[in-house]
């Protein structure tokens, strides 16, 4: 992850403002997993009414596209988030639960001197490039409980999955990515078919702009401004 850039990029859209970085690189994401969408489609009209098409294989290989870019946007998303509140001038002002990652870091560090590190503005450095980046990069499973848990101790926002309409869903669906990525079909495997699949687009679709519209909300009660807009009629 590169906090820099993302910082450069965040700082110049205060001026014009969009939905968050991280929900547009999600659209960016999905756009191979759409693709296998509309090939499935095609090839049903190829294929006509030849006996069953099997073409799962399509599908199947779009969930794992869709879990990564899940599993992409709640790391880009907090990340963006955490890049705001570190543009907070007074870290007193940071929510609890971020002040009590990063003294709990600096606590816990060897280096004796560590505590002058967050000196001035040296917290923000230490912030975003000593927890927040280690912290996402140890993200092991997208699972509500994971993400919940990230928001705790970089955000500071307690249950971020209760504004997550699909929630339940959420869980099931990596644990099914999980099946497709690391077993061989077997048989008596669901067959996946397009109807299935782009619901599972759109529920996705519907969770990053519920996640992204609460997280601005919430980020605006710290630095007294919205970090991106808001998606409209969610």
């Amino acid at each position: 992850m590169n906090t820099g850039t993302l910082g450069e990029i965040t700082n110049e859209r205060m001026k014009k403002l969009m939905p968050s970085y991280a929900s547009r690189n999600f659209k960016r994401k999905t756009i191979d997993a759409k693709r296998l969408a509309r090939d499935y489609e095609d090839l049903l009209i190829i294929r006509g009414n030849k006996g069953r098409t099997a073409l799962d294989h399509l599908t199947r290989s779009g969930v794992v596209l869709l879990a990564g870019a899940w599993e992409t946007y709640i790391e880009d998303v907090i990340l963006e988030g955490a890049v705001h509140l570190a543009v907070i001038d007074d870290p007193k002002n940071l929510p609890k639960e971020v002040k009590k990652s990063i003294n709990l870091y600096i606590r816990n560090h060897k280096e004796d001197s560590k505590p002058l590190s967050i000196a001035g503005d040296g917290w923000k450095k230490v912030f975003l490039d000593e927890v927040v980046e280690p912290t996402l990069k140890g993200l092991n499973s997208p699972k509500i409980e994971n993400v919940d848990s990230l928001a705790m101790k970089l955000l500071g926002v307690a249950n971020l999955s209760s504004n997550i309409t699909e929630k339940r869903f959420i869980d099931e669906f990596i644990t099914y990515r999980g099946h497709i990525a690391h077993r061989v079909r077997v048989k008596g495997d669901a067959y996946l078919n397009l109807d299935t699949f782009l619901d599972y687009i759109y529920a996705f679709e519907v969770t990053v702009s519920e996640v992204d519209n609460y997280l601005a909300d919430y980020i605006k009660k710290f630095k007294k401004s919205r970090p991106w807009n808001k998606y409209k009629n969610n």
